[in-house]
Formats: structure tokens, sequence, C-alpha cells
């Protein structure tokens, strides 16, 4: 309550002088209950929208706490949590007014895969956002969120140097090998499935990752050190032939 009467009580819909964490947790609170008829509603998306799409370098800093904020929800252990926190991204990343009927070719997931990269600071922090996603993988247990995110870091990482992409096919491999029920529900199974495009697309994603990291690995010449990861057991393609091979057992297995 207290939150809700400091963030009212602001004059003209200046924030400035409130923390935007203050002005964050607010609309995810309140997420359900924003209306386009309460101005001050308004006046607070239309503020930290400002702060979103400012193309000023030196505020791409304060456009990703205002993301952050939110993409840390994404990960959490309660499921009003997450899904509080994509509607604040709704909020925020397509219209001002809250109320407005959906555009009739929208999607779901646009809020992730059209609006977010429209930012002007995504291609400085689209690294941390990535990292956060990562995370919700491992917690979220809608297949269709799953598949987005999933689709997402795919779309957006196919350039990364061999390193990072062992973050991401870590990632895939938790999610494989330690959630397997959740993994099983985003694999395509007949074609009467409604969302087997989705599915087929999203697997052909994790494959092309997997496959790009095989053959970054392969054309590293120099052993990479792994420490973060004890366990994991690093395959050396000395035999042209011998990865071939491996490629066509992938294959196989998809």
């Amino acid at each position: 309550p207290w939150l809700s009467d400091l963030v009212q009580s602001s004059d003209g819909g200046d924030f400035s002088h409130l923390p935007v964490q203050c002005l964050c947790e607010f609309l995810l609170s309140n997420s359900t209950n924003i209306s386009s008829e309460n101005s001050r509603d308004i006046e607070l998306i239309a503020f930290l929208q400002k702060m979103l799409h400012s193309d000023d370098a030196n505020d791409y800093q304060t456009s990703y706490e205002v993301l952050e904020y939110f993409l840390r929800r994404l990960s959490s252990t309660s499921k009003y949590g997450r899904q509080s926190a994509i509607r604040a991204f709704r909020l925020l990343l397509k219209n001002m007014d809250p109320d407005a009927e959906k555009d009739g070719d929208e999607l779901e997931s646009d809020w992730l895969q059209k609006y977010l990269p429209s930012l002007p600071s995504f291609p400085y922090i689209c690294e941390r956002i990535i990292a956060q996603l990562r995370a919700a993988c491992q917690v979220e247990n809608s297949p269709d969120l799953i598949m987005i995110y999933i689709q997402f870091i795919a779309t957006n990482t196919l350039n990364d140097p061999v390193t990072e992409m062992l973050e991401h096919v870590a990632c895939w491999s938790l999610l494989i090998v330690e959630r397997s029920a959740v993994f099983a529900s985003i694999l395509p199974t007949t074609l009467d499935d409604p969302k087997y495009a989705e599915k087929f697309q999203t697997l052909n994603f994790l494959f092309i990752m997997f496959n790009n990291f095989v053959i970054k690995m392969k054309e590293n010449n120099s052993e990479i050190m792994l420490p973060e990861y004890p366990d994991l057991l690093v395959v050396h393609f000395a035999d042209t032939t011998q990865y071939h091979m491996h490629l066509n057992f992938i294959h196989a297995l998809v």
C-alpha cells in the first residue's frame, strides 16, 4: 500500500525522484489492474517506456535496469510472478494504451521476438537478456514460453564464440536431462498436433545450436579449459571422417 501511495502522489507524472525499482515493482504488482481510465497508470507506463526507448548510449544501463527487474521474474518459482512479468512486458513494449485491442496479426510472443529487439539498447544488452532467459528455461513449465525462449536465444546467438555457445548448450543439456517431461512436451510428435510447426522449428533451432557448437569445437585447435563444468566430457575431432560420422549420428537422432 505504501508503494502505491508513493507512486500515486507523484505530481504531473514526474516519477524521476523515485527509484526505478519502485516504479517497476508497482507496475509488476498492478499489471492486471492497469487501466487507460487511470491517467496516473498511463503516465507511469509512458515514463518507463521513455527510459526503454531512449537512443542515448548513456541511458542504456538504465534501460537494462528496467528490463532486468522483469527479466529476473521470468525465472521466479512463482507462476504468478512469471505471468505478472510477462504482462508488464506487454504493457511496456507494445502500446501505451493497455485497453487497446490487439492487432489481428499480433502473436503472443511478439513482446519478446518483435518488440524487445527493436529497443535502441538491445544490441548492447542482448547478452545479459539471453542469460536471464536461459535461467527462465530451467524454471518455466509452459511449453509455449520455453519454445519462444529457445527460438529467441538461437536467433540472437548464431555468431557467438565457442565459450558463449557452451553456456547455451549446457542450458539445453540440463533441460533435456533434468527436465525430461518438460522437454518431451516441446518435441514434435504427430502432424495432428496443432503446435507441430512450432515444435519442429524449436527442435531445429536446438539442433543448429548443438551443431554450431560442435563445429566451433572442431575448428578450435587449442584445448578449451572449462573449469566451471568439471563433469563435462569434451570430445576432440582430430579426424574429419569421425566428425562427419558424428554429425550424421545427430541427424539420425533428430
